[in-house]
């Protein structure tokens, strides 16, 4: 059984992982959580070291760690999740991943706090590396969810594991009738035929940025067993980068909050 969050008009594919389960959709006009999304590039040294006795990669693993505890310990976030990339050679390494309970606090103010916290972060690292950073405040535009419906984003177990797309939009682009297709543009149907039953798809969610500048688009899909079906489960990346309208990773959990 599938549940919750889809805009109305749409149809789930005939086809999924769970063949033959009943499916229940409906739609949500205020989802109660905005999300705060920090996507790291590769911390690059400014000045090339051939013995480094610390990787770069580590290097940042340790200042995301530290900036997960941080934010964690003001309390304005209900979840605040670390992720990294299991591809090595991906473009975007690390991502920090926040929510917060409209209801209990200001996302707007929360969102801020971040990005203060960030910059005071990864400001000492600044004369010796560079990255590239986009952190951005979203709401979520749908979900499909199954069964215990929940809100919580904490992982249900060690093997849970994420695939993450990224796009970005023309000015105009981001219409309700476009947002309506999400299904098809993202790969998101593409997926949910794919991934097999046994990685336990949990939760797929399109967030869309708020604010001005320019348009993001992430969709998220979390599976329970994914990283005990990592092979299996990585088959739909190809096609959904030969598609050539986001970045595709696949990511697993380092630290929550």
């Amino acid at each position: 059984m599938v549940d919750r969050f889809l805009p109305t008009g749409h149809k789930l594919p005939p086809t999924s992982p769970a063949r033959g389960q009943r499916v229940n959709v409906r739609e949500t006009h205020n989802p109660g959580l905005a999300v705060i999304i920090h996507v790291l590039g590769h911390l690059v040294p400014l000045v090339p070291r051939a013995l480094d006795p610390v990787p770069p990669r580590h290097v940042q693993l340790g200042a995301c760690a530290s900036l997960l505890r941080q934010v964690a310990q003001t309390g304005s976030t209900r979840d605040a999740l670390l992720l990294s990339n299991l591809e090595r050679t991906e473009q975007f390494p690390f991502l920090l991943y926040y929510t917060v309970d409209k209801q209990r606090g200001n996302a707007p103010d929360t969102y801020s706090a971040i990005v203060r916290t960030m910059q005071e972060t990864f400001c000492r690292l600044e004369a010796s590396y560079v990255a590239d950073h986009t952190i951005r405040l979203y709401d979520e535009v749908a979900t499909i969810a199954r069964p215990p419906l929940t809100d919580q984003r904490r992982p249900t177990s060690a093997q849970t594991g994420y695939i993450v797309s990224i796009f970005r939009v023309m000015e105009g682009d981001d219409r309700r009738s476009f947002e309506r297709d999400w299904l098809s543009w993202t790969g998101a149907r593409l997926l949910y035929r794919s991934i097999p039953a046994s990685a336990g798809l949990r939760r797929m969610v399109l967030h869309k940025a708020c604010g001005d500048g320019d348009i993001y688009y992430v969709l998220t899909c979390e599976c329970s067993s994914l990283l005990d079906n990592v092979v299996a489960s990585a088959r739909a990346l190809p096609a959904l980068r030969a598609r050539l309208v986001g970045y595709t990773g696949i990511y697993k959990l380092m630290a929550v909050s």
